[in-house]
């Protein structure tokens, strides 16, 4: 990385901290905190989108698809997450509350950091689902039901992280 570059993300760090604390009634730490986090995550994003000129490019069109891949992610992600919260509250109101809970291991098949990143988080984030461990090559979730484990392995979710890796 080049001075330039450096100095560019720091810019515009600034200026979307500043942005972002400027819309809040009165600055808290958590909404310090917060908005780091999310300027942070937003920089990496857009410089793994858009890297330096000089470096290695995609095509131009791998760009747009990796952020319909991405916007495809957001909404499976969240309808997978709130169909599950219906789907638990049922089984945990239920008088007889039939779980039938699985370990189960698998070979989820990223190999970058930041897929694997993501695609444990989305387990996670789905009630119903845990992810307890993940390592290179292999990941543990904790199921609710041992019926949704080919749900999980065939996951719509999983299949578009794939594409989104092939284009970062």
């Amino acid at each position: 990385m080049g001075r330039s570059s450096i100095w560019t993300k720091v810019f515009w760090g600034i200026l979307l901290f500043t942005f972002w604390i400027s819309v809040y009634e009165e600055i808290l730490i958590t909404e310090v905190i917060v908005s780091l986090f999310v300027i942070a995550f937003t920089l990496y994003f857009v410089q793994k989108l858009y890297p330096e000129p000089g470096k290695e490019r995609k095509a131009g069109c791998a760009n747009l698809k990796c952020v319909i891949y991405y916007f495809v992610y957001l909404i499976y992600i969240l309808k997978d997450i709130l169909v599950a919260n219906f789907h638990v509250a049922k089984i945990v109101l239920s008088p007889r509350m039939r779980i039938r809970p699985k370990l189960l291991i698998y070979n989820h098949g990223f190999n970058k950091d930041f897929i694997r990143f993501m695609y444990a988080n989305s387990i996670t984030l789905t009630p119903g689902t845990l992810t307890i461990e993940m390592d290179n090559d292999h990941v543990t979730v904790h199921l609710l039901e041992r019926e949704n484990e080919t749900n999980l392995v065939n996951w719509k979710v999983g299949k578009l992280l794939s594409n989104l890796e092939r284009c970062l």
